[in-house]
């Protein structure tokens, strides 16, 4: 656990959709808490703006959108004082 629960982000899927979801925060400038934090602890994986930069999900962004999503998990990266993503813990 890495004593974090998005509710915000809750609320964004529920009302918006996974898809736009991302799209709305792909497009803010602001890194948020909660992104650093994941980043943090080592779970990027865990965060939006890496689902959107998988192949699998590349149709449903813009070109611009994972280049978004891509800069915003490098300044999370540099706000939480890490320089390169930790590899996702192994699957049990």
């Amino acid at each position: 656990a890495i004593g974090y629960y998005p509710h915000i982000f809750e609320r964004m899927l529920s009302t918006h959709g996974g898809v736009q979801t991302a799209r709305r925060l792909s497009r803010q400038g602001d890194i948020q808490d909660g992104l650093v934090k994941v980043v943090r602890h080592g779970r990027e994986d865990l965060s939006v703006e890496h689902l959107m930069l998988q192949p699998e999900f590349a149709d449903l962004f813009t070109d611009e959108e994972p280049q978004a999503a891509r800069w915003r998990l490098e300044q999370a990266r540099e706000k939480a004082g890490r320089t390169k993503p930790k590899p996702p813990p192994a699957s049990r």
